[in-house]
């Protein structure tokens, strides 16, 4: 997931939403290779440091931002999202790197998330 805008203000939301790949009860990400799953109730830091750049009419560029955990602002936007063993779980998230949308709906970016235990 990559933003389609960004923000010129990062917001500073506390809790979202996440799509996650439920195998075996254990909680994977959905767009990265990796094979361990996430813990839960567990602060968990983004291994990847990676700046995405957003570019208009293919060679201007308009914004950059760091990678980090995507999540979506309100359920019901993650939830349009879940099909075959996909799940949403609340999560905390700190050190947001931009905010603003994908798709039309309104997304963040994290450097830190914790997944919560189920409702």
């Amino acid at each position: 997931m990559c933003l389609s805008t960004i923000d010129k203000k990062t917001k500073n939301w506390k809790v979202g939403y996440k799509v996650f790949d439920k195998y075996k009860n254990k909680l994977y990400p959905l767009y990265y290779n990796v094979s361990r799953p996430f813990k839960v109730n567990e602060w968990i830091k983004n291994p990847l440091k990676i700046t995405i750049y957003l570019f208009r009419f293919s060679d201007t560029l308009v914004e950059k931002y760091e990678t980090g955990f995507h999540f979506y602002r309100y359920k019901e936007d993650a939830e349009k999202f879940i099909y075959s063993n996909r799940v949403v779980r609340k999560v905390k998230v700190r050190k947001l790197t931009a905010t603003g949308t994908q798709d039309g709906y309104k997304v963040g970016v994290a450097q830190e998330m914790l997944i919560l235990k189920e409702e």
